[in-house]
């Protein structure tokens, strides 16, 4: 079978990704079926126009114009040079309304999978791509709820088919010593409500935290960190290599999340389980599936949350986060998922 993965932005560089989902996902499937991937944002570096990763051949785009006509003449132009049996496309905003444009008028199965960041786009620009597409892959049952809020007619089908982490790579520690409080992972980003988080500590004198990822907005968060007085108990590190990342949630207590409802999943937690550590946040993404979450985002909300946190058998507690991680969000799970999915779509087209 030729499938068609189309994603935003690759890298075939591994050590350059925190989370090298993507590169997951290409190794899964190449070893499986015949593979090309299309990425968007990703500049040509080989004179060919494409090069190889590990068994998937890779066509960087270098798209710099992003208007709905620009995405259509590049998927126009993909169709004439390329076939595939299905398109798989991670996004709907960039990605999908590409592959709704390559899909044209062929009829071969497009799969699309919701992404966060689709959710800050207006309505509009995603229509065109989910009204091309055989079926919305949505990573957890918040995001399901959320797309049918958004779209109540969306027709198409919906396949609710979880992220899944290396759990040979995020593991229980050899010897449990935590010596870190509360740790948070990802961009610093708007929706990632970073600056609610420092409002909690704040309100926690007890409380420290260590922050792995960077962006936008580490500068002004380092500012509130001054002007609530807690500098001396939370700590930005930076980006940190995906390799480094278990020894990050082994050391931690928890983590702690406070992303906002356009959060579909929030990878960290799963990885953070498989390490046997607690996650704490309010109910968004992949959090109401696996923890007991805050009823809001408020600030009393979450506080009475870590408050209420049980901290007798710990051993025990974190053991079962890990059986819960391997057996229900290992990465090949999430490939066993994706493969019986392009079985069914090629065997029922839309």
């Amino acid at each position: 079978m030729r499938i068609g993965l189309v994603f935003p932005s690759f890298t075939s560089d591994e050590q350059e990704l925190i989370y090298p989902l993507y590169h997951h996902i290409v190794r899964g499937i190449s070893a499986y079926h015949e593979v090309t991937v299309f990425a968007l944002f990703m500049e040509p570096q080989h004179q060919a126009g494409y090069h190889w990763f590990y068994n998937a051949k890779v066509v960087p785009l270098g798209l710099a114009e992003v208007t709905h006509r620009a995405l259509r003449q590049f998927g126009n132009a993909l169709a004439a040079k390329y076939t595939v049996d299905i398109l798989h496309a991670f996004g709907i905003r960039w990605a999908g309304n590409l592959a709704a444009a390559f899909r044209g008028q062929k009829k071969i199965p497009l799969l699309i999978n919701l992404l966060s960041e689709d959710f800050t786009y207006p309505s509009k620009t995603l229509q065109y791509a989910l009204e091309a597409a055989s079926c919305l892959i949505v990573p957890s049952h918040h995001a399901s709820t959320q797309i049918h809020q958004r779209f109540p007619k969306l027709a198409i089908e919906k396949q609710v088919i979880h992220y899944g982490v290396d759990i040979n790579h995020f593991v229980l520690p050899q010897k449990d010593h935590r010596t870190r409080d509360y740790l948070a992972v990802g961009q610093l980003i708007a929706r990632r409500n970073l600056d609610l988080m420092l409002h909690l500590v704040a309100r926690l004198p007890s409380m420290t935290l260590d922050i792995v990822g960077d962006g936008p907005m580490r500068s002004s968060l380092q500012t509130l960190t001054q002007s609530l007085g807690i500098a001396d108990r939370v700590i930005f590190h930076g980006h940190q290599p995906y390799e480094t990342m278990p020894h990050w949630y082994q050391q931690s207590r928890a983590l702690l999340v406070t992303a906002d409802e356009s959060e579909v999943f929030y990878l960290p937690a799963i990885e953070a389980m498989a390490c046997g550590t607690e996650v704490i946040g309010p109910a968004v993404g992949i959090l109401p599936e696996i923890t007991t979450t805050s009823s809001s985002h408020q600030l009393a909300d979450l506080q009475e949350l870590i408050l209420k946190r049980q901290r007798k058998h710990q051993e025990l507690k974190r053991f079962q986060l890990r059986l819960r991680a391997q057996y229900d969000f290992s990465l090949e799970q999430m490939l066993k998922h994706y493969l019986t999915l392009y079985e069914k779509a090629i065997h029922n087209p839309a």
